[in-house]
């Protein structure tokens, strides 16, 4: 495992990342609905299915914003090494 790889929430996401902006504009709509869950639903955290539901969103949360982190170190990589 490389060095960038190991900012990968998943690093299975390294053989099929999206463009930064997609991994951007997934973690800022789930972000969003997992916030949206959380302040504005009377969630019943009893039923453990809404745990694992809670807990799959902020799984995908972690995996974009990991890959979109990933992506701009590897952007920031290049343009260091070719100064």
């Amino acid at each position: 495992m490389g060095m960038n790889e190991i900012f990968l929430h998943n690093p299975d996401r390294q053989s099929h990342m999206l463009s930064l902006d997609e991994h951007i504009e997934c973690c800022a709509n789930i972000a969003r609905s997992l916030w949206l869950l959380l302040t504005h639903c009377d969630l019943d955290l009893s039923d453990t299915r809404n745990i694992d539901a809670l807990s799959e969103l902020a799984n995908m949360t972690a995996d974009h914003a990991s890959a979109a982190r990933h992506k701009l170190t590897m952007v920031a990589e290049l343009s260091f090494s070719s100064e």
